[in-house]
């Protein structure tokens, strides 16, 4: 009962939630972390999104089980590729949560509309545009997007167009690393990921390096255009690139960045150092 338990966890991909805390980024930046409704608000997006996330990986494994097999990591991790769960169960557990993301019509129906652009998009990406060379890593980087925008239409406030054009450019930065991570460690063969024969190293580097670059100088361009305060972030946020850059470069990592994230104090320092500069320096 545990095993199958802690395989019904495992499907939803808890390692993957931390991507999510990019809906708390409005409640952070718009000062509004001190109202007390609009954090739970927050959370709750949070957590609907949470949902819709497990449901997407849930697709995205129904519909790539048998490629999972042959993946010399997957195939040991993924509970249908290892055969620890049928497919009529993760049908189930689908269908479960698709019932609680629908109660979120009662937080917000515009948040319910952007979560459910998040999963109609992966529904696309998991069957058709993630086989599309550039497109699948625009794919990852909007999910990213609809985070955010979900995040600020949840406590009702307006999301910077500089926060948007930083946001996707940290997730071209991690989606690229991600797709040089795959390469690395799986090569080009179809089985592990049909898109990767249309990359290169010398090109996927040349793409981390240009949102890695486009990043920091836009994050630089919103905290003094709108938010001077939180200008002594910088150093920590280009410190943080520089030490996620040694790890995935150093250990051919990327694949899973909320993993490398919570195993490296430095970048967890990182991560709470920022954090509270915000809580304190934004009013």
């Amino acid at each position: 009962m545990k095993t199958e338990t802690y395989a019904y966890v495992r499907l939803m991909r808890p390692s993957q939630w931390v991507k999510n805390v990019f809906v708390f980024a409005p409640l952070v930046f718009s000062g509004s972390f001190t109202d007390v409704r609009k954090a739970a608000v927050a959370l709750a997006a949070f957590l609907y999104f949470t949902v819709a996330s497990s449901i997407v990986y849930i697709f995205n494994d129904l519909q790539d089980v048998d490629r999972d097999r042959d993946h010399p990591v997957k195939s040991r991790l993924r509970p249908l590729a290892s055969g620890t769960l049928s497919k009529g169960r993760a049908i189930l557990l689908m269908g479960f949560l698709c019932l609680i993301l629908l109660s979120c019509l009662f937080l917000d129906f515009k948040c319910f509309l952007v979560i459910s652009s998040y999963v109609i998009l992966n529904i696309f990406y998991s069957l058709w545009l993630k086989h599309v060379v550039i497109v699948d890593i625009f794919c990852i980087a909007l999910g990213f997007l609809l985070r955010v925008w979900a995040g600020g239409v949840a406590i009702g406030v307006p999301i910077s167009s500089w926060m948007f054009v930083s946001v996707l450019c940290l997730s071209l930065y991690l989606g690229s690393l991600k797709r040089l991570a795959e390469l690395r460690s799986t090569g080009t063969e179809v089985s592990a990921r049909s898109v990767l024969k249309y990359y290169s190293k010398p090109l996927l580097v040349s793409y981390v390096q240009t949102a890695q670059t486009a990043a920091i100088v836009f994050y630089g361009l919103f905290v003094v255009t709108e938010r001077p305060t939180l200008w002594i972030t910088l150093p920590v946020v280009i410190y943080a690139f520089f030490r996620y850059q040694y790890l995935t470069s150093g250990f051919e990592k990327g694949e899973t960045p909320g993993e490398i994230i919570f195993r490296d104090r430095y970048l967890v320092g990182c991560v709470i150092i920022w954090l509270a500069i915000c809580l304190v320096k934004i009013p």
